[in-house]
C-alpha cells in the first residue's frame, strides 16, 4: 500500500527528528509504529550492514596500507583508508546490492557530520563533508539517485542543526550539489 507506506517513511523522519532534540522525551510506544518485517525493512537493514563492513574494511585498510607502521597518523591516511574501504565494497558488489552498499557509506559519513554538524577538523580526520563529497566523485556517473540522496541528506543535516543560511535548492542533482560544495568552502 503506497500511501500506508509514505505515512510510516514521514512518522520515521519525525522519529528522527524527534531523536535530534535533546529536550525530547522517549518511551517504547513512540516506536511500536515502526515495522520491522518488511522489504523496505529488510534494504534498511542492509544499508546498515554495509556501513558497519564498510567502517570496518575502513579501520583495517589502515592496516593493509602501512598506516600503523608510520610514527605520525596524517589526513591522507584517512582519505586512503576510505577510498580502500569503498573500492573493497564497490568492486566486489553490482545491481541493487551495490546501490545499497553505496548507500549505506554515504549515511555512515553523514552519521559522522551529523556528530559533527560544524565540521571542525582534527589533525588527523578530513571535513565530513569532503569525505562525502570524494566518495561521491567516483559514483556520481553510475546512477544519478545519489545525487539526490546527497541533496535531500544535506538539507536535512542543515535542519537538524539550525543552519539559517543553507541555500534553498530546487535542483536535486550535480548542479544542487555543486551549490551545497560552494556554500560549505
Amino acid at each position: 500500500d503506497p500511501k500506508a507506506f509514505q505515512e510510516s517513511i514521514i512518522y520515521e523522519l519525525s522519529l528522527l527528528r524527534r531523536l535530534t532534540d535533546k529536550r525530547e522525551q522517549f518511551s517504547p510506544a513512540d516506536f511500536s509504529r515502526v515495522n520491522l518485517r518488511g522489504k523496505y525493512e529488510e534494504t534498511v537493514n542492509a544499508v546498515y550492514s554495509y556501513s558497519i563492513a564498510f567502517t570496518m574494511l575502513h579501520e583495517l585498510s589502515h592496516f593493509s596500507l602501512g598506516h600503523l607502521d608510520e610514527v605520525e597518523e596524517k589526513m591522507e591516511d584517512e582519505s586512503n583508508a576510505d577510498l580502500n574501504a569503498f573500492w573493497c565494497v564497490f568492486s566486489d558488489l553490482e545491481g541493487r546490492e551495490q546501490f545499497t552498499a553505496i548507500v549505506g557509506i554515504l549515511c555512515l559519513l553523514f552519521a559522522l557530520l551529523m556528530i559533527n554538524p560544524t565540521m571542525k577538523e582534527d589533525t588527523i580526520h578530513p571535513r565530513e563533508d569532503k569525505r562525502i563529497f570524494e566518495i561521491y566523485d567516483n559514483i556520481k556517473n553510475e546512477n544519478s539517485k545519489y545525487a539526490v540522496l546527497l541533496v535531500n541528506l544535506f538539507k536535512i543535516w542543515a535542519e537538524i542543526n539550525s543552519i539559517k543560511d543553507f541555500p534553498e535548492l530546487t535542483d536535486y542533482d550535480d548542479k544542487g550539489l555543486a551549490i551545497i560544495r560552494n556554500y560549505l568552502n
